[in-house]
């Protein structure tokens, strides 16, 4: 949560629009982040109900 939490307070509290985070799903339907150093930390997955949901082109 502190990774989240740096992401949060590193925005513009003005800014309030949508934004994607570097999440991407691999070729062998797994979950990644896009920098190749990170790690995907299950506990801090906020995502929309009803996603992820790979609804046409979507590449999340």
């Amino acid at each position: 949560m502190d990774e989240m939490n740096r992401l949060i307070n590193a925005v513009d509290s003005r800014y309030n629009e949508l934004s994607r985070i570097g999440l991407e799903k691999g070729e062998c339907k797994t979950w990644h982040w896009s920098l190749a150093d990170s790690e995907f930390i299950e506990k801090e997955t906020h995502w929309k109900p009803g996603e992820p949901n790979d609804l046409g082109s979507n590449a999340c």
